[in-house]
């Protein structure tokens, strides 16, 4: 079963993400591109955004999800572009964030940014619990000896 490029960009961004990924997990046949000269950026990149890195980035994997026998040289030229841009911010990204979805990448960032810290901290207070519990400088109270007094009677 094939589906038309020229159907799926009339659809919505959000709808457009969708299709993504049922193209990622091979749910829908090859895209017939013909009669598809160009396609608006934000939907090109909804198009690729739920793909394997793989399949967004190098040409020759284009053909595991469009029929490359449709496809014109506008069209082409436009891919080779938008997967060029796609490995230049692959490269500068300071997070590795190769094989999420591209709507999971605000989320997984800012998970970073919490969980990143609270471990250190975490870390931190195991390094002073165990440091406090084996010398005489206590920080926590469950490390401190219980000392008791005991009264003779007379």
């Amino acid at each position: 079963m094939s589906s038309l490029l020229r159907n799926i960009i009339q659809e919505d961004v959000n709808k457009i993400n969708k299709i993504s990924r049922k193209i990622a997990n091979r749910e829908l046949g090859l895209i017939n591109c013909s009669g598809v000269e160009t396609i608006p950026p934000e939907k090109l990149k909804a198009l690729f955004s739920e793909l394997p890195e793989d399949w967004k980035t190098q040409w020759g994997n284009v053909s595991k999800f469009i029929d490359v026998n449709t496809i014109n040289e506008n069209l082409v030229r436009q891919i080779k572009e938008y997967q060029s841009e796609l490995k230049k911010d692959i490269r500068n990204n300071p997070y590795t964030t190769k094989g999420l979805p591209q709507t999971l990448l605000p989320y997984a960032k800012i998970l970073m940014l919490i969980l990143i810290p609270l471990s250190i901290f975490i870390c931190l207070l195991i390094f002073l619990q165990v440091f406090s519990c084996s010398s005489s400088i206590s920080f926590f109270p469950s490390c401190k000896p219980k000392i008791e007094i005991k009264q003779d009677k007379i």
